[in-house]
């Protein structure tokens, strides 16, 4: 098991206490950075269980210069990586684990394969073949039985940590390579990129918007952006929705040049915040759609063809009748994955295959408000068994169809990607062993408790406890018997808490207890957080009776005697980082080991 916490120990050198300040410049240096990845702001890889790639998502095509298509279903992560990294930490963890490990994925995801959330420095090698410093996280994806089905390796660039590390003497310059490195990006994107504030008036664009209006960056910045298009009123009508739904929304607009030329271009636009989550305005990125529009034109001149072409696709594709709703064309495809016969659904209202029909109801109501082009993530009934049910991307079109107005949509099958993507949502923030928050978890209610104590009188508890006889268990009867210790710990902490409060694991045999709504007065705040971890420790230091499966035998039970020790920091209004936190209530809990184990200590000041 791994025993190290992610956290800072007395024994920090200095250069492991400036990180966290650096961090913060280097978010400061990337708030446009953020904002261009539309919020995916690390990689996200995701393999099956022998390695290779099945999820690639937008923020590692963008970290590593791939399309997801060229790696998906090809190579695995140790193929984008060092090659003598990869040899080094084989070396390194047969050394250290007894073990010999192959060069290659398995040495990248092994501890992991192990149950323990593994989190490591590797270089990844670009597209173009440049190098950089990653850090990366690795979880085991398993399935309801237990069985290993993949790996999540969640990475973050490190070029930034890395650079501010070096001497200060070179720290300004360095941020200003970062600085110009996301510059870099936001001007050699293909799509025309702007930012407004949130009255609409423009504060950046890259290249690719000068050349879309034909104006200057001078002259587009300080203009309202709704000014550039042919129709105003729709322009500044998607930046309100923009500002007022707080997500990603997609709409059509026609961009106007100062030449008189126009473009119809199809926007992607964001809310853009800065580092401290304070709303800055949109940022929308305009790609040039003129040869979708041509192609709709041919669709819709050339009827026949387009049938031809519908009914041999591999894509699962239907027309249906926009006054009656009746389903006019359905291909093989489409009928597979409703489970029927394409003569089956022929005159059906295709509504009736819809989860949620309020969904299609609203596709409807989009189309008719004039959107060319509606997308969906939606969830199918399967004929013959409405607990079935699958999951598709669908996109709508409003056509004329046999003389008729109608609307066709196109459905791609994601059912088994889905499951895999709730799943690797689910292992980002949750320790895969215990079911508990992990350190990501953590950290974001840490910070919120932190920053509620600026408008509370109302004072928290921050505990760090620590196992002080899991090393024995591991030793006499193996990791199984551990994980099993580690599970009914886990059940105990939660019997000894309160649903408002947080119980967390980082690994190993460490643990991490937040209380919060405690009392406004500090000497009554101690003493509740002292009620509580007493409350704890005691629980923790009752006998517990492990059954451990041998070969042959249903099961032994095993008696083990095992007691904590535990650090505790009460704060509240008072001035407190969470690493301060952290690093009060460790060097605590060490002192609990050193005075004898078994204990509860608070932190003195």
């Amino acid at each position: 098991m791994q025993n190290t916490p992610a956290i800072l120990k007395s024994n920090n050198s200095p250069e492991d206490i400036a990180e966290i300040g650096r961090q913060e410049l280097l978010l400061q240096a990337g708030a446009l950075q953020n904002a261009i990845f539309n919020s995916a702001n690390f990689s996200s890889i995701a393999t099956d269980a022998k390695g290779v790639i099945q999820i690639f998502n937008v923020g590692a095509e963008r970290m590593l210069g791939y399309a997801a298509a060229e790696v998906v279903n090809r190579i695995t992560p140790a193929d984008i990586s060092d090659p003598n990294e990869v040899v080094a930490r084989a070396k390194a963890l047969s050394a250290e684990l007894g073990t010999p490990i192959t060069p290659g994925f398995e040495a990248l995801v092994f501890k992991a394969s192990r149950g323990i959330e593994d989190i490591y420095e590797l270089t990844y090698i670009r597209k173009d073949g440049s190098h950089f410093p990653a850090v990366v996280s690795v979880t085991a994806l398993r399935d309801d039985q237990g069985v290993i089905i993949g790996y999540l390796l969640i990475g973050t660039d490190n070029t930034a940590r890395k650079l501010i590390e070096e001497d200060k003497k070179h720290l300004s310059q360095k941020l200003r390579d970062f600085q110009f490195y996301t510059r870099s990006l936001f001007e050699s994107n293909i799509d025309a990129l702007m930012t407004s504030d949130p009255d609409g008036i423009i504060t950046d664009v890259n290249k690719q918007m000068e050349a879309l209006t034909d104006c200057t960056r001078d002259e587009l910045i300080g203009a309202p952006f709704k000014n550039y298009f042919t129709d105003p009123e729709k322009a500044e009508a998607g930046i309100n929705q923009v500002l007022r739904e707080r997500k990603v929304t997609n709409y059509e607009l026609v961009a106007r040049a100062r030449s008189g030329k126009e473009t119809p271009v199809s926007y992607n636009a964001v809310t853009l915040y800065d580092r401290d989550r304070k709303l800055q305005g949109v940022f929308a990125a305009a790609r040039d759609i003129t040869e979708h529009k041509r192609a709709e034109k041919a669709l819709r001149e050339s009827e026949s063809r387009f049938r031809f072409m519908l009914e041999n696709s591999p894509m699962a594709v239907r027309i249906a009748n926009l006054a009656s709703g009746q389903i006019m064309f359905s291909n093989q495809s489409y009928a597979e994955l409703i489970g029927s016969l394409p003569d089956e659904v022929m005159g059906i209202n295709p509504i009736q295959y819809y989860v949620s029909p309020l969904e299609y109801n609203e596709v409807i109501k989009q189309l008719g408000n004039g959107e060319t082009v509606v997308n969906k993530l939606i969830e199918l009934k399967v004929k013959g068994d409405h607990s079935e049910s699958k999951w598709a991307l669908a996109s709508y079109l409003q056509l004329a169809f046999q003389n008729e107005p109608a609307i066709m949509g196109w459905f791609f099958d994601i059912s088994e990607r889905k499951k895999m993507e709730d799943q690797v949502r689910q292992l980002a923030f949750y320790d895969p062993l215990t079911g508990l928050p992990n350190r990501r978890m953590l950290d974001d209610r840490l910070a919120q408790a932190i920053a509620e104590t600026k408008r509370s009188s109302r004072h928290k508890a921050l505990m760090v406890l620590d196992l002080d006889n899991f090393k024995t268990l591991n030793d006499s009867h193996g990791h199984a018997l551990g994980d099993l210790l580690l599970i009914e710990v886990t059940t105990r902490l939660k019997k000894c808490v309160r649903a408002i409060d947080t119980v967390a694991r980082f690994g190993g045999d460490e643990f991490v207890v937040l209380l919060i709504e405690l009392d406004s007065n500090k000497e009554k705040a101690v003493i509740q957080a002292g009620i509580v971890a007493e409350k704890i420790r005691t629980s923790l230091a009752a006998s517990y009776n492990l059954k451990a499966r041998t070969e042959g035998n249903n099961g032994v039970v095993v008696e083990h005697n095992c007691t904590s020790s535990i650090g505790v920091v009460v704060f509240g209004k008072q001035y407190a980082t969470a690493d301060d936190l952290f690093m009060r209530a460790d060097a605590t809990m060490y002192k609990a080991k050193e005075a004898g184990r078994n204990l509860v200590l608070f932190d003195e000041n």
